[in-house]
């Protein structure tokens, strides 16, 4: 039932609105994330440059898009780990 054209083309990828979702929809977790000043982000980065990066992303100013969702993922890893260590 398909076009051949499309039945047979190569394999595409899809990308997803990272940069959108932490400007609105991931906006409070990706804010608490960089709001924090004893996690593991705090310790492997100086925060005042991540919160820069946060700030001209939120803006519109830059797309920061990899380096924040790389660490928004980084710091619930490291809470994750954790609150599991800890308990």
């Amino acid at each position: 039932m398909l076009p051949e054209d499309v039945l047979y083309r190569k394999k595409m990828g899809f990308s997803v609105p990272l940069a959108q979702w932490l400007r609105n929809e991931l906006f409070e977790v990706a804010d608490d994330v960089f709001s924090e000043d004893d996690g593991g982000l705090a310790q492997c980065f100086d925060m005042n440059k991540v919160r820069r990066l946060w700030m001209n992303h939120r803006e519109g100013r830059d797309d920061n898009t990899q380096e924040l969702w790389s660490m928004v993922a980084f710091e619930l890893w490291w809470r994750a780990y954790h609150s599991e260590k800890i308990n």
